[in-house]
């Protein structure tokens, strides 16, 4: 059951777009819409609260990390920023996904990511992320710098000392 949401999710706009030829131009427009941090809201895994894109402060980098709970490389680029969460304190990380609430509330206690200040876990409710980002796969990251410039997108898994270091302005 989760391999077919995930296809239906995930990989079915992906074939779609790539069988009609439109894939690469289609991911070159995304990235040409994303040089600034584009407008997009998120519900807090808990439902508690809803964080709109524009509340997300200036003055030190974030990462927006586009995850499926049950991805294993989604799961083994969380344990890198969790191992290496001393050199990127300064960075605030927004973990989000389009899987199911509980599925994100079991990913978020599964990493005790609570005991880590710098990040914020929610669900792509209403797919604004993804229509502005328009991933190509997961996990996906894109990094911004302290002003909320684009510096650097991961499609698939990311190398951590890549990661920290595009992290740095």
């Amino acid at each position: 059951m989760q391999k077919i949401h995930y296809i239906i999710r995930i990989l079915l706009p992906v074939a779609i777009s790539t069988a009609a030829g439109c894939h690469a131009s289609t991911e070159n427009k995304a990235l040409k819409g994303i040089k600034e941090l584009p407008h997009f809201t998120l519900l807090a895994f808990d439902s508690s609260h809803i964080l709109n894109s524009e509340q997300i402060p200036t003055g030190s980098p974030c990462v927006f990390f586009y995850f499926d709970p049950t991805c294993e490389h989604c799961q083994k680029e969380t344990r890198g920023i969790i191992q290496h969460n001393r050199e990127l304190k300064n960075v605030r990380f927004y973990f989000l996904s389009n899987s199911d609430l509980k599925e994100i509330d079991s990913f978020y206690h599964y990493f005790r990511l609570d005991s880590l200040s710098n990040i914020f876990v929610g669900a792509d409710y209403q797919y604004t992320f993804f229509n502005a980002f328009l991933p190509s796969s997961i996990p996906y990251m894109a990094v911004y710098n302290s002003r909320k410039k684009l510096a650097k997108v991961y499609n698939g898994e990311a190398e951590i000392q890549s990661l920290i270091n595009s992290t740095r302005n």
